[in-house]
Formats: C-alpha cells, structure tokens, sequence
C-alpha cells in the first residue's frame, strides 16, 4: 500500500534534499530504499496559510495578478470570515 505526503524542503548542496525524519519513520523508509518523488518549486504565495491572514491588513490589490488568483481559488476566506476576492478602489 502506498502512501503519499506533501512536505516543503529546502534544497542542499548538489540538489539533494532532505525527507523529515518523522516522514521517513512513519513510511519505514530506509537506505537504498527507491522512493518516487515529485517535485513543485512554489511562489512566495503558496507558502503562506491565506486563511490564517486578515484582509483588512492585506492590500489584496497590491499583490501580483497571479497572487490573487491564486488566494481567490484556493482559500474562500481570511480569518475574518471575509471573502478574498478583488476589491473595489
């Protein structure tokens, strides 16, 4: 049975990254063991947990076209309650 887990990581010297040692206990990932990886370099803005934000201290039109786009279709609100969505100047 496979499973499957999303984690951030920063890349090292040589491109290698590092799998956190919790996720190699819990998958009983060993040395030599082959495992597949995918990889997704994301934007700033992925990074981020939009829901945990306030839009009254975001200038939501300030942020790249892409930003918004992306905090519209991901996060239906702020932490408010209020929708993330472009506001009228």
């Amino acid at each position: 049975m496979s499973s499957k887990f999303d984690f951030a990581a920063r890349v090292r010297s040589e491109g290698k990254i590092t799998i956190p040692s919790e996720l190699r206990s819990e998958l009983n990932i060993e040395q030599g063991d082959i495992i597949r990886v995918s990889v997704h370099k994301p934007e700033w803005y992925e990074l981020l947990d939009w829901s945990q934000m306030s839009s009254s201290t975001v200038n939501f039109n300030a942020l790249p076209l892409n930003a918004q786009t992306y905090i519209s279709t991901n996060y239906s609100c702020d932490s408010g309650g209020n929708s993330w969505r472009k506001q009228d100047v």
